[in-house]
Order: C-alpha cells, then sequence, then structure tokens
C-alpha cells in the first residue's frame, strides 16, 4: 500500500513542537539574565531553533545576533553552529545551495577545531539537504560518514540518528528490508536511551514500510504503538503523523468508520500545528476512502480542499496528485468531457514540474557551453597576442637594417590585422552558432514535444474502454503512431544534445538500483497495456562512476526496447553481475530476438533499420545508436546475446572506480 509514506519528520524536516511558543518565551527571559557574549549567543541559537518551522525570518534573523556575538568573542566552534543553524534554515525552505554552502563552512570549521560530534552533525545535515533534493546516493554516502564518527566516538543518540536516517534513504528507494534493517537498530538505541521522541516515531516509519508490503495487521499494531507512545508523552506532531497513516490502514482493511475517525483527528492536529503539507496529504486519503465507497459527492469537496492546501503550499505533486482523483471521479461518472479538461490541467501542470526541474541543468548547460566557447575564443587570442608581441620585437631589432624590414613590418601588421578581423568573425559565428543550438533544442522540447506527449496523455484519458471493432482499431493506431513520434523527438533530443555538447560527461557515483527503479516505474503502464512483467531484481544499491542522466536514458531505452518486442504475458528481467571493476548491467527479454545480419547495424548510424514491435510499436532506429555513444563516452560497452524468436538480452558494461 503506497499511501502510507515515511511520515516522521526527523529526516527531511523539523517537528513543531507543541507548545513551542512557550518555551521561546522562556529562552527569551533567561537571555535578559545572561551576562556573557558565548551564552547569550547559545541561547539565541536556541530561540533560532524553535522558531525554524514558525518563521525562517526570525529564526534568521537570531542567528545573525548570535553570529555576530561569536565574531565578537573569536568563538569558532560557536560559529560553526551559527553556520549549521542557518544551513537548517535554507534546508528547510528548499534554498539547498546556500544550505550546502553554509554547512561546508561549519565543516571547515569543526576540522579545524578538530570536533568529531560537530563533524558528523554537518554531514548527516548535508545528506538532509541532498535528500530534499532526491540524490539519494549522496545523502546515504553522508549518512554513512556520520555513522563511522558516531560509531568511533560511541556515541548513541547520534547513531539512533544516522541509523534513522539511512533508513529513510532506504525506504524512499524502495529497499525496504534494508530501512526495516536500520530502523531496528535505532529504535534499540532509543529504547536503551528512552528517546519517546524518536521510539514513537521509528515505530510510525515501521509501520509504514509494514503498511507498504501490505501487511496491514502488522502496520497497525506498530502505527498504534507509536500514536500511544507519542500521546502520552505529548508529543502531538508525532502522533498526528500515526493518526494519518491509521487512517489509510484501516481504509485498506475496510474499516471505514476507523478511518473516518482517524483522519477526522489528523486533520484536527495538522491544523492546529499549520502543518498544511499533512493536511492536504490526509483530505486525500480521505476522499480515497469516500472513493472506494463508490461515493464520489462527498469524495469531490476533500479533493478540493487538498489541491486548494497543495496551491497554498506551493507543492505541485501533492496537486498533481488530488487531479488524479478528480479524473477518476469524472470517469467514474462517465463525464468524459470534464476528465478531458481536468487532464489538460494535470498536464500543464506536470509540464511545469518537469520545466522547474530541468531550468537549473538546462541553463548550467547554457552556460558551460557559452563558457567554454568564450574560453577557446580567449585562448586563441591570447596565443596571437603573444606572437603579435614576438614578431614586433625581432622587427625593432632589425629594423636599424633599413627600409625593407619596416615594409615588413607593416605587412606583419596587416596580416594581424587581418587575423584579428578573421577571429572576430568566428567569434560572431560561434555565438550564433549557440543561439541556434539553444532555439533548436528549445523547438524540440517545448514547440514540438511537448503537445505530442500532451496528445498522447489525452487519447489516454479520453479513449473510451468500452469500445471497439473500428474505432477500437483506430484508437490503438493513432495511439501507435502518437507514441513512436514521441520516442523519436526524445531520442532526436538527447541526440542533439549530446552533440552539440560536443559529448560531455559529468560523471559522479550513481546508484545503479535507484535509476533501475525510476526507470520501471516510468514504464509500467506501457508493460501493463501488454501484460508484461518488469522484474528489477537489483535489490541492493549497485554504484558506478557515470553522468547519471545520459545512463538513465540508456537503461529507458533498453528496457522500453524489451517491452516493444515482448510477447504478451511474458516478462522483463533486469539484473547486475561484476567483474574486475566493472559492473554489468543485463536487460532480457523472451520476445521475438534479432536476427545475426541485424545485429551487426544495431549501432550503426547509418546502417540502422526501424523494426516494429509485437503491438506494431514503430521507431526511428536511433535509440540504440545513441545509447552506443553514450556507454563509449564513459569506457564502457553495450553488447548483445540474441537469437531469433528466442528472445535477447543486452548487456550494459561501466566501470564501477574512476
Amino acid at each position: 500500500m503506497k499511501n502510507l509514506a515515511v511520515a516522521f519528520a526527523a529526516m527531511f524536516m523539523v517537528c513543531i513542537t507543541y507548545g513551542q511558543k512557550t518555551q521561546i518565551d522562556s529562552l527569551g527571559q533567561l537571555l535578559t539574565k545572561t551576562s556573557t557574549d558565548t551564552s547569550k549567543g547559545r541561547l539565541l541559537l536556541q530561540i533560532a531553533s524553535h522558531w525554524n518551522r514558525l518563521d525562517p525570518d526570525s529564526a534568521y534573523a537570531y542567528t545573525e545576533l548570535a553570529e555576530n556575538l561569536f565574531s565578537k568573542a573569536k568563538y569558532s566552534r560557536g560559529l560553526a553552529d551559527v553556520f549549521t543553524t542557518q544551513a537548517r534554515i535554507k534546508v528547510n525552505i528548499n534554498q539547498i545551495p546556500t544550505g550546502l554552502s553554509l554547512y561546508n563552512k561549519a565543516l571547515d570549521l569543526h576540522k579545524q577545531n578538530n570536533n568529531p560530534s560537530g563533524i558528523a552533525t554537518v554531514l548527516n545535515g548535508i545528506g538532509v539537504a541532498f535528500g530534499v533534493q532526491e540524490n539519494y546516493s549522496k545523502a546515504l554516502s553522508n549518512f554513512l560518514q556520520a555513522l563511522k564518527i558516531y560509531e568511533e566516538e560511541k556515541d548513541d543518540a547520534g547513531m539512533a540518528s544516522s541509523y534513522l536516517r539511512i533508513g529513510t534513504v532506504y525506504t524512499r528507494t524502495n529497499n525496504l528490508d534494508e530501512a526495516m534493517k536500520f530502523y531496528n537498530k535505532a529504535l534499540v538505541l532509543a529504547e536503551k536511551n528512552q528517546d519517546k521522541r524518536n521510539i514513537s516515531g521509528l515505530y510510525n516509519n515501521i509501520g509504514s514500510i509494514y503498511g507498504q508490503k501490505n501487511q496491514l495487521i502488522l502496520s497497525r499494531q506498530a502505527l498504534l504503538k507509536s500514536k500511544q507512545i507519542a500521546e502520552q508523552a505529548g508529543i502531538w506532531p508525532v502522533a498526528a503523523e500515526a493518526y494519518l497513516n491509521l487512517g489509510n490502514v484501516y481504509r485498506e482493511l475496510k474499516k471505514k468508520d476507523s478511518a473516518v475517525a482517524h483522519f477526522a483527528i489528523a486533520e484536527k492536529h495538522f491544523i492546529q500545528f499549520k502543518n498544511y503539507e499533512q493536511l492536504s496529504r490526509t483530505y486525500s486519503g480521505w476522499a480515497k476512502l469516500h472513493m472506494q465507497y463508490n461515493e464520489w459527492n462527498k469524495a469531490t469537496p476533500l479533493i478540493h480542499q487538498s489541491i486548494a492546501i497543495a496551491k497554498q503550499v506551493n507543492s505541485p505533486s501533492l496537486e498533481a496528485e488530488a487531479y488524479e482523483y478528480l479524473i477518476q471521479v469524472a470517469k467514474e461518472k462517465n463525464d468524459y468531457k470534464e476528465s478531458a479538461n481536468l487532464y489538460q490541467k494535470l498536464v500543464a501542470l506536470k509540464d511545469s514540474i518537469h520545466a522547474s526541474e530541468k531550468t537549473e541543468t538546462l541553463e548550467r548547460l547554457r552556460v558551460e557551453y557559452q563558457q567554454e566557447k568564450d574560453e577557446l575564443l580567449i585562448k586563441q587570442l591570447k596565443s596571437d597576442n603573444e606572437e603579435k608581441t614576438r614578431q614586433r620585437n625581432i622587427l625593432l631589432v632589425l629594423s636599424a637594417i633599413g627600409m625593407l624590414l619596416l615594409l615588413s613590418l607593416v605587412i606583419s601588421f596587416g596580416l594581424i590585422y587581418n587575423k584579428n578581423i578573421q577571429l572576430q568573425r568566428r567569434k560572431q559565428e560561434l555565438v550564433e552558432l549557440n543561439n541556434m543550438k539553444d532555439k533548436f533544442l528549445s523547438v524540440l522540447s517545448h514547440d514540438l514535444r511537448s503537445p505530442i506527449g500532451n496528445i498522447l496523455q489525452l487519447l489516454q484519458v479520453v479513449y473510451p474502454d468500452e469500445s471497439n471493432g473500428e474505432h477500437k482499431v483506430l484508437f490503438d493506431r493513432l495511439k501507435l503512431t502518437t507514441g513512436s513520434v514521441l520516442e523519436t523527438m526524445d531520442n532526436m533530443l538527447a541526440w542533439g544534445k549530446n552533440h552539440f555538447t560536443q559529448g560531455t560527461v559529468e560523471k559522479q557515483p550513481v546508484n545503479m538500483q535507484e535509476v533501475i527503479t525510476r526507470v520501471c516505474r516510468f514504464l509500467k503502464q506501457t508493460a501493463d497495456n501488454k501484460q508484461i512483467s518488469i522484474k528489477n531484481n537489483i535489490s541492493s544499491p549497485v554504484v558506478v562512476i557515470a553522468d547519471e542522466n545520459q545512463i538513465e536514458f540508456v537503461m529507458r531505452n533498453l528496457i522500453s526496447n524489451a517491452v516493444k518486442f515482448s510477447h504478451e504475458f511474458s516478462a522483463v528481467e533486469v539484473y547486475t553481475t561484476t567483474s574486475d571493476n566493472m559492473v554489468h548491467i543485463h536487460v532480457k527479454d523472451y520476445g521475438t530476438g534479432i536476427h545475426k545480419v541485424q545485429q551487426t547495424k544495431l549501432f550503426n548510424l547509418h546502417a540502422r533499420e526501424s523494426t516494429k514491435g509485437t503491438a506494431g510499436e514503430t521507431g526511428s532506429g536511433l535509440g540504440l545508436v545513441l545509447c552506443s555513444e553514450f556507454v563509449e563516452l564513459h569506457k564502457g560497452s553495450l553488447n548483445v546475446i540474441s537469437e531469433k524468436g528466442e528472445g535477447t538480452e543486452f548487456i550494459v558494461s561501466l566501470p564501477n572506480n574512476a
């Protein structure tokens, strides 16, 4: 049951504690009685931490006061704590680059002071920042470094916090068994230290995992423990999370009254604590309950409330989820016109999410491209200037020989002038080439690709399930044709970017388990349409050194092709093997297979052929060519094993070290 997410706030956010305003007032009174600068600075940081979620601007203002006091006292350890607190504030309001910069300043100071505990705290914070960005490989790396320090220091509380965060990373990457292992380790330490907040939160997370595994009875038991402990200790934010998750569990258990009661209590708490994101999730879960019982008129206002709150907190993903529920309601009412209108809104929303995610990447690519050209131009000018200076010096030395050398000097300057003119023309050509490249990519990605993608998504919504005969054939053919055009457009866009950026590769550690999981999720609907099962047999992190975007493109193309050429009710398998310093990712299907003659042409741009899939799917044949280019840029290899009529296996081999 995927509706149960890890709701405990210790990982990617800071809880607002019940009665927090009273604690701030108490700290304020202590501040008036404190005389030393360092003590005042410490109290100001405590106040800032309490204000963090309530009012980030006020929280940051308090840290700046503390920073002035610590700077005056030349107290570097205090300054490190200031930067750490400021980083948390920035990360909580999603200003990740600023947060990471502040964390790095804190890390430098802690290293100068040889403060292992401070270093571990900052590493955990950096991990959280990467986690918010869903860069789980870097998040896990930082959490493991922090855990190692806590283990060396025998710091139980620190170890428990690292176990919790590591468990959350594994939960987010759908490695539930590993997540459960680390949650249980954290639970042992939390119970040893009688840490009620972590105990209740961990039971909530454990219950969430049981829910995702559809072990609903075990999920309910763990969540009831979480709720009971949190209520007894007065930890109401955690209790509210447990109520929300219990509402979802009772809905799946078909216990409608219990589900309604728990959603209602969760709603009350989230309103009280102004936790609007969870309030939006509560209304969505509540609406889904009514949809389960065909109570569409009760579900609809709850969905609208969820959408309104999602807009208020600027959460496009929550808003998109609620729109999907509205579309389902419209389809159940056979209101296909309303369904189509809603789907247009959903498509626009998802386009905005996609655009937001890609804007930073595209801008960085554009700047790097221009910077590379500017550096080349500067290098050329510098070289010419050095040559000009050398020639001038020689001519000055020889000028005494006579007028002939003077004439040579004039000619030399003329040549240099002409070369500078040519260089300026070349610079203008580079600028025009860059503009043409930007326009070309823009036309492909926005003016052509987005409308085609919208047409395909709209067809999937308005396509009447009960249609048959001639209409069904026409709709199926139209969807196949549109899907093939969209696939070709994606491959052209990737090919164009690769060649315009001259095969640029940004290598970093990449967890192939995460990549394959995303690709399988993306292609699930396509596979389901053909009754094909995609089996992801990568059960633990597998790290390679690669450009994540390029490698994800390779895996998406290979798995998509495997589905395309598989027969109905068959399977596609993905697994890994290792040898020496290489990781081998296997994509195997049991479909039509590839003739030996065709195999020699698969990766040749000029000899490529397009072959129809088992359901009549078509393509440009460009995808495999680009896959081969991307893998070669990583000093890897792409091989194929196939027999006609007996299926195909593609093997991507990549280095797992720098």
